[in-house]
């Protein structure tokens, strides 16, 4: 593992919760990455995992509904209003209000469309392989033979008697 060696970025992307590793860590590892305990090898290890699937995940920005503020309200359209500022009005999404407005094309003053909270933020969409060229690919910090060794270890986990 590399994490914690100086000039690896990794460490930094997850302590700052970058490229969507604040959506793979558990609040465990990010309290322990915040504290900064990062020569603990047990830590290490972890952060190690943590960046992996960070680096595997497929992710991108969606709409996603407030879940804390379920309930759809009312919102009546004033003059220059449009979806887009509709939605910086009250805190909801362009996708979100054409979801709940289907067929709403013009708005019009006076005009009542139904609202929901929601924002746009990071989730993950799916995972590329985890087979040892996309693995050491996607994780690999300069050795040209990562892969390779990726693979030699694989073969070794298959060999386990349990």
């Amino acid at each position: 593992m590399q994490i914690g060696n100086p000039g690896d970025p990794a460490y930094a992307v997850l302590k700052e919760g970058k490229e969507g590793a604040d959506l793979i860590m558990s609040g465990a590892l990010k309290k322990d990455l915040r504290d900064g305990h990062i020569n603990d090898p047990k830590l290490n290890v972890r952060a190690g995992i943590g960046y992996l699937f960070t680096r595997m995940a497929k992710s991108d920005l969606a709409s996603v509904l407030d879940g804390s503020d379920p309930k759809p309200f009312d919102y009546t359209v004033v003059a220059g209003d449009s979806l887009d500022r509709i939605a910086g009005k009250v805190g909801s999404t362009v996708e979100v209000l054409k979801q709940l407005n289907p067929g709403v094309a013009v708005l019009q003053p006076k005009q009542r469309i139904v609202c929901r909270k929601a924002k746009i933020q990071r989730v993950i969409k799916g995972w590329l392989s985890f087979d040892s060229v996309t693995v050491a690919r996607r994780y690999n910090v300069g050795d040209p033979d990562y892969a390779a060794k990726l693979a030699y270890v694989r073969s070794l986990f298959a060999k386990l008697k349990r």
